[in-house]
């Protein structure tokens, strides 16, 4: 019985240890070749959308030429152009504008006008710019802006595994908001995961934060978010609900 219990026991020490080994910690920083397939199974699990193009993306950051992306075929994607391949089958609405007047996007459009490894992402370019570009602020309310344009358009995004978080700033010198910052949050146990593209020629990253509000805290303390002082503090939007203002 005994020798049976000391067996026992090496076996259970042998699991664990294979456990320790193969498992994988999804932690928070940059999306790498090394833990893209954990994401890639953290993402498939929330049932978002052309994930094997994401895990691509990702690749061809890290495989580009030194000499330039022009020489590599490197196409590279944003905070707002991610957010669309991820989640862009899973958002609804009654209507978007089909015509895209603003400036604040000119870079976005020209990056989907131009991507031919991620030919979806051509057909969403109304959605983009009608979802993240310059939205008006009625009554000057900067605060409802987001919200006034998802209601306006009948957003939704169909997912009840995670959400769209965005960071909404005020245009310069207009009374207009827009997005300029965006991401995927996914909720999973008693923890969450804000997976985002820095910006273009920036890394994928991935966050792991217990709640909003440390999302917002790690967001506040990004020196590309800062503004000036007679501006208003960026706001931040969980789909179309109030989460908090960046701490300046």
């Amino acid at each position: 019985m005994k020798r049976i219990m000391t067996l026992m026991l090496i076996v259970m020490l042998m699991v664990t240890g294979c456990q320790s080994k193969t498992g994988t910690e999804l932690k928070s920083g940059d999306i790498t070749k090394d833990n893209i397939d954990a994401v890639v199974k953290l993402l498939t699990e929330a049932k978002l959308n052309h994930v094997d193009a994401f895990k691509q993306a990702v690749i061809n950051y890290y495989d580009q030429d030194d000499s330039g992306d022009a020489q590599s075929g490197f196409q590279d994607a944003n905070c707002r152009l991610t957010v669309l391949m991820l989640a862009g089958d899973s958002i609804s609405y009654d209507h978007i504008d089909d015509q895209y007047k603003g400036d604040y996007l000119m870079f976005d459009v020209d990056a989907i006008e131009h991507m031919d490894d991620y030919p979806f992402l051509q057909n969403q370019k109304s959605l983009l710019t009608t979802m993240f570009g310059e939205m008006p602020m009625t009554n000057n309310a900067f605060d409802q802006a987001l919200p006034d344009n998802w209601a306006n358009h009948n957003f939704k995004f169909n997912n009840d595994y995670c959400s769209i978080i965005s960071i909404v700033f005020k245009a310069y010198e207009e009374d207009l908001a827009f997005v300029g910052h965006t991401g995927i949050l996914i909720n999973k146990g008693n923890q969450s995961y804000f997976v985002e593209k820095i910006a273009f020629s920036e890394p994928y990253r991935l966050t792991v934060v217990k709640d909003d509000n440390e999302l917002i805290d790690v967001l506040s303390k990004r020196d590309e978010f800062t503004t000036e002082a007679d501006e208003p503090t960026p706001l931040v939007y969980k789909n179309n609900q109030f989460i908090g203002a960046l701490k300046q």
